[in-house]
């Protein structure tokens, strides 16, 4: 179809021919952003989808590539922290960064919500994902935004990054 993005494979950090900018493209938010981490790109599964779950699932390479780095001594993700969520409008979802049997890190608590208003769907939808320190009152927050390939049928494999 045209106007469709078209899945080329894996380039680098991100599906397809994609680059994302290092922030978050919602000027609403630029004023807010303080410490913040390069972008970092999922295939939503079967389990990010369903209503039972409510949550995200994010790779431990994902997180402690990006995530880890920002939290503070006091926020222990065992626990959770308490973070907002901003889709590409800035509308905000509270939700919870929280790390499930020391391996499992997702974030949860508003993911349903987030998910259902933008209608995300398994294997062919991708959110790439920013987090920030937010400069106001020193909170965690994730912009998060989608991209969907409806030509993808399969979960795709991503190779071991080198950072």
């Amino acid at each position: 179809m045209l106007g469709e993005p078209q899945l080329q494979g894996i380039q680098g950090l991100f599906y397809g021919n994609y680059a994302p900018p290092d922030l978050p493209p919602v000027p609403s938010l630029r004023p807010l952003i303080q410490a913040h981490s390069k972008p970092f790109e999922k295939q939503l599964t079967s389990s990010d989808v369903r209503d039972d779950q409510s949550r995200l699932s994010m790779s431990k390479e994902d997180v402690e590539n990006h995530i880890f780095p920002l939290l503070k001594d006091d926020e222990d993700p065992n626990q959770g922290v308490h973070v907002t969520i901003y889709d590409m409008d800035g509308k905000e979802y509270p939700m919870v960064f929280k790390t499930w049997m020391s391996k499992i890190n997702v974030l949860t608590g508003g993911w349903n919500s987030f998910r259902q208003d933008r209608r995300l769907v398994e294997k062919i939808d991708f959110v790439t994902v920013w987090d920030f320190r937010n400069v106001v009152n020193g909170s965690l927050c994730f912009a998060i935004n989608s991209r969907r390939f409806p030509a993808v049928s399969e979960a795709i494999k991503r190779r071991k990054r080198q950072y």
